[in-house]
This record gives C-alpha cells, sequence and structure tokens, in this order.
C-alpha cells in the first residue's frame, strides 16, 4: 500500500517538475536559455518552432498536447476520491492555459471546473456565502500577472508562468452563473443567432482587477 502512494507522488512530482520547465521555457525563452543553454538545447530539439505553429497564445502543437494528456489525466479520475488538492490546482492552471490558447476541451464545463475549485476549496462552491480569497501555498514569493475567470464568480489570479496564486470567489455572482448559462442557451437555440465556440465562462475570460 505505501508503496502505491509513493509511486503516485512521485508521479505528481514529476508531472509538476516537467509543467515549470516547459512553462519557463516558453514564457522566458531568453533567460531560460541564458541559465540552462544545455536543456534549452534539449527542448529546442524536442519543439522545434516554425512559422505558423504557435498559437496566438504561443503553446506549440507539443505543448499543447501535453497540457491535454495532462489535463485529460486529472479530468479521468474527477468524481473519484484519486483528486488531491495539489491535482486540482494543476487542472485549473491547464484549463487556465488551454483557454487562453482558445483550446479548453468541450467536456470540460462548468460542472467539472465547479467540482476542480470545490476540492481545493474543501467545500463546494455553493457553499461559500461570503467574498473570500483561498490562497495557494507559493515555494517562492510570486506576483500576479494574469486573472481569468473560468465560471461566473471565481477569478483565477496566476503568475506570468500561469501558476495558480490564489482563487477569488464571489458567491452572488456564483449564483448567477446557471441563469447567465441558461441566458446563453436560449440565445444559441435562437433562429437568428449563429454557431460559435462554447465558452465555459459566459461573460470576458478576463477578470479585472
Amino acid at each position: 500500500m505505501s508503496l502505491k502512494k509513493k509511486g503516485s507522488k512521485q508521479s505528481i512530482n514529476k508531472s509538476f517538475i516537467v509543467d515549470l520547465i516547459l512553462t519557463k521555457y516558453r514564457t522566458d525563452p531568453d533567460g531560460f536559455r541564458q541559465y540552462l543553454p544545455d536543456i534549452a538545447k534539449a527542448l529546442d530539439r524536442a519543439y522545434p518552432t516554425r512559422q505558423g505553429s504557435r498559437s496566438p497564445f504561443g503553446l506549440t502543437e507539443h505543448e499543447r498536447a501535453y497540457r491535454l494528456s495532462a489535463l485529460e489525466s486529472i479530468m479521468g479520475n474527477l468524481y473519484s476520491s484519486q483528486v488531491s488538492r495539489q491535482d486540482a490546482v494543476r487542472a485549473l492552471e491547464h484549463c487556465a492555459v488551454l483557454t487562453e490558447d482558445d483550446n479548453l476541451p468541450y467536456k470540460v464545463d462548468r460542472r467539472s471546473i465547479m467540482r476542480l475549485l470545490g476540492i481545493i476549496l474543501g467545500k463546494p462552491l455553493t457553499d461559500v456565502t461570503a467574498e473570500t480569497t483561498i490562497e495557494i501555498p507559493q515555494a517562492i514569493p510570486t506576483t500576479v500577472v494574469n486573472r481569468i475567470a473560468l465560471v461566473r464568480g471565481t477569478v483565477l489570479n496566476l503568475t506570468q508562468d500561469m501558476h495558480l496564486v490564489s482563487i477569488s470567489v464571489i458567491p452572488q455572482k456564483v449564483k448567477e452563473g446557471p441563469r447567465a448559462m441558461r441566458f446563453v442557451a436560449m440565445t444559441k437555440d435562437s433562429p437568428h443567432s449563429s454557431t460559435g465556440p462554447r465558452d465555459v465562462c459566459p461573460e470576458d475570460k478576463h477578470a479585472t482587477s
């Protein structure tokens, strides 16, 4: 039993390290290349940059595939007891990056994101009654650069490298979410509406401070 837990922990740590290295390589290539030139060269070979290979957000096909695979691995166990708080944090980070990349899978919907948020909060999101900000422990001091709303009433506060620093919750807006989604559904069903890409959050995904 203990061996199984140890192996699972090592797998999570390895995934986190790979995620950290790839994110740093993508967001600060010059700084990464200055301090870790050998690793940068190896990543250059593994993730060749061709004209048009990056999305507007900057993910290569390989990076996108890695994010999608890592997210799917966590989401596959979402409704079991196997998803830890750390897993949920990583999943939300992947969701934020893939949302910016316009490649968040359709099956990652409001219900599943609320489930991830609930794991981090320690209770269902709908049970939060007062505005609050949940801090995510950090190994080093960090600065919030990106704010992204995946579901109405919540804001993910992230670093430049898209690591989650904290989650802000506004209960009243959380309650408005289902009504907003019903309105969006009615609008999409209207004969005058056009079919477009599905947004997890009806409002602008970028939150303002």
